[in-house]
């Protein structure tokens, strides 16, 4: 909605951007993923060499387990004893995720390119290869007490964003000029409470659990 007055596709009704962005389109995609999560979490790992397998079928078999992963990480962003940092962390990655995710409608706008270009998918391809070692790396510097950096991983992908982003605003001067500020500044301040509320939504749920369970 902020930037609605600039990228004429953020104009739509209320119910497509409820209905099928945020419930259907990220919510359906998030509750997928954590079932996954859970599933691979709760598999036990058994790994055989091909030689050591006779039949056909689980040679077969044995074949394309090679393509899954080799063991599964729990992965805890938030636990009740985590401090404040690790909040705040979070909290920046959410609003990192969103810059990219804005860079993606202006570089189509700005540069005049259909969804349908091959750069635009190669682009999306790209990030998304860079996001996943980048996110691991975060998440290490974010929970491990040892890490005491940032993976280079990690960096490169900022610095994709931040370019990404500074060619937007060199290449998109007479769009921006048409900026409402106030609207922005209101679209930031809101990132920034909703994404605080839920995550110390998510820590307060998390304490919950672990109350009941003990």
């Amino acid at each position: 909605i902020a930037f609605a007055h600039l990228l004429p596709n953020f104009v739509e009704c209320w119910w497509d951007a409820l209905i099928l962005d945020v419930l259907i389109c990220n919510g359906l995609g998030i509750w997928v993923g954590l079932q996954i999560c859970k599933r691979l979490e709760m598999r036990e790992y058994k790994w055989v060499s091909i030689k050591d397998i006779h039949s056909t079928s689980g040679k077969l078999k044995r074949a394309v387990l090679q393509f899954t992963p080799g063991s599964w990480t729990h992965v805890r962003w938030l636990d009740p004893t985590c401090t404040y940092m690790r909040f705040f962390a979070l909290c920046q990655l959410v609003i990192f995720w969103q810059v990219s995710e804005l860079n993606t409608f202006f570089l189509k706008h700005i540069f005049e390119m259909p969804p349908s270009h091959p750069i635009v998918a190669l682009r999306l391809i790209l990030i998304g290869v860079i996001v996943a070692p980048s996110v691991r790396q975060y998440y290490s510097y974010t929970t491990d007490t040892q890490c005491k950096r940032v993976g280079t991983q990690c960096w490169v992908y900022g610095a994709i964003m931040v370019t990404e982003a500074i060619l937007c605003i060199k290449n998109g001067k007479e769009l921006f000029e048409r900026t409402q500020a106030v609207n922005i500044i209101i679209w930031f301040l809101l990132q920034l409470m909703l994404s605080i509320m839920c995550v110390y939504g998510f820590v307060l749920w998390h304490k919950y659990i672990q109350y009941n369970q003990g």
